[in-house]
Order: C-alpha cells, then structure tokens, then sequence
C-alpha cells in the first residue's frame, strides 16, 4: 500500500525485539543452532493497525535493525521511531529479562514520547500484557498468525518500508517451519517475529 493509501483512523503501535550488542540469545540456542558464532539482530518496526469493512488489517509502515546497537541506543531508537510515527502504543519483547521494559521505559521519558508502553503499569495487570508472549512455542504462533493474516489480505506492506529489510522479512517468512522444540526454523527471525506481535490478541480493533 501507499502512504495515501494508508492514511485515516488506525492505532499506531511500535514494536522491538531487542538482541543489544555482544548479547546474542538469552541461551545460546540459536547461535548452536546456526553453528558459526553469529548473534541476532535487534529489530524495531512500526504498524498500524485499522479496521477496513469486515477486514482488520496490519500495515507494515517502517522498520529498521541492526547487531550493532547497545541497550541504551536501541530502546533510544525505538522511541524515535515511535515518535516519528505517532505511535499510540510500544512494545519491546521482555519475557527474557524485565531489563528491557525498564530500559524502553526509560528511553520513552528521555525522549519524550507521549504514547503507552504496554507492561508498564505499576500493579499486575493480566490485560497489560501480550497475551501470547508467554505461551509455549509462542513465537511459532505468532508467525503463523501472521502467515494466516497474509492469505487473508490483512497484512499490507506500505511502500515507506526499507524495501531492503522488505526483502529480510519476505525471506524469513518464507523460511519459516516450526519445529518440535519452538524454533521458528529460520536462522534469524527477529524482523518477522517483531512484526508478527501485531497479531495478538491484546490487540482488539
């Protein structure tokens, strides 16, 4: 879609997978799994979602990723890229370690972004949370709701979207096979599994 295409009512929400620079995963597996040292990229994305007739619909607007930001700068960056976008909401995947919430936390008051960190409500709160994030093979789910969202037209990449990482996340999507024990099957799967968290159920328009 075009940007004109994609303007109107929606609700904007910025999203990481955070892989800060010399952590690669939480425990080794993937870097075992590729078998030549590599560590994960982080990525940031931003969708917006919107309803369109019966269709409830994921816009892919921008993204970015690299293996080279440290913590600071990537929670920094996402918060940018909130900005940018006006993003009404942000989410940067925590169910590693809560340091990463903490640090976005952070980075949105540093920088001033008025949107809501989904998490960060002070008492536990069952509906401020993704809801699959803390499931088994919940990154698996993710990505084949993505897949389903896809066949159903209701997962629309804008044209202000890197074409380059374009060609990143049409590879890992078509790479994807899950397998027994979670994995995704792709050696790197953090721009799809980022942009994928738009499909959980938190998020009812």
């Amino acid at each position: 879609c075009t940007l004109a295409e994609a303007k109107g009512p929606g609700w904007v929400v910025a999203f990481g997978d955070p892989a800060p620079r010399a952590v690669g995963s939480t425990d080794g597996r993937d870097e075992r799994y590729r078998r030549d040292g590599t560590k994960n990229w982080w990525a940031n994305v931003i969708v917006k979602m919107r309803r369109k007739g019966e269709l409830r619909q994921i816009l892919l607007m921008d993204g970015e990723q690299s293996k080279d930001w440290g913590l600071d700068e990537g929670m920094g960056r996402l918060a940018k890229l909130a900005i940018k976008w006006h993003a009404n909401e942000g989410y940067a995947e925590s169910t590693s370690t809560p340091i990463y919430l903490e640090k976005f936390i952070e980075a949105k008051k540093e920088f001033g972004w008025k949107g809501f960190v989904i998490g960060s409500r002070k008492h536990m709160d069952a509906d401020d949370r993704l809801k699959m994030t803390y499931n088994a093979r919940a990154k698996c789910g993710y990505i084949a709701a993505l897949c389903d969202r896809a066949k159903q037209t209701e997962f629309l990449v804008c044209d202000s979207f890197p074409k380059g990482l374009l060609d990143i996340l049409l590879g890992q999507l078509r790479g994807f096979m899950p397998l027994p024990d979670g994995r995704t099957g792709i050696p790197f799967d953090d721009l799809v599994n980022a942009v994928a968290f738009a499909t959980d159920p938190y998020f009812r328009m």
